[in-house]
């Protein structure tokens, strides 16, 4: 079992690729962006930052990019209207 498991880490630090955090484009929410979300009919905002799946902390507003809100967000410019998933329905 851990033998498997440190094949498995192993391959992942070979797939694993540096990050230049230098000229990122913030025009659009990235990895680690840090956005604000609103909710106009409900009157709150709420801060979320988009990390890599092993750092997410859902109680720290720190979510996934694979997440379903994650997902929603990339890409996104400032003031554009994104539908987020939730866990009752998607907000606006």
């Amino acid at each position: 079992m851990l033998l498997r498991r440190k094949s498995d880490m192993e391959r992942e630090l070979e797939l694993s690729r540096g990050t230049n955090f230098e000229d990122v484009d913030t025009s659009k929410v990235a990895i680690g962006s840090t956005v604000v979300l609103s909710d106009p009919p409900l009157v709150r905002a709420r801060n979320t930052t988009s990390s890599a799946p092993g750092t997410a902390r859902r109680r720290k507003n720190i979510v996934s990019y694979q997440a379903g809100i994650g997902t929603a967000l990339i890409g996104k410019a400032a003031g554009e209207l994104v539908q987020v998933p939730t866990e009752k329905a998607i907000a606006r």
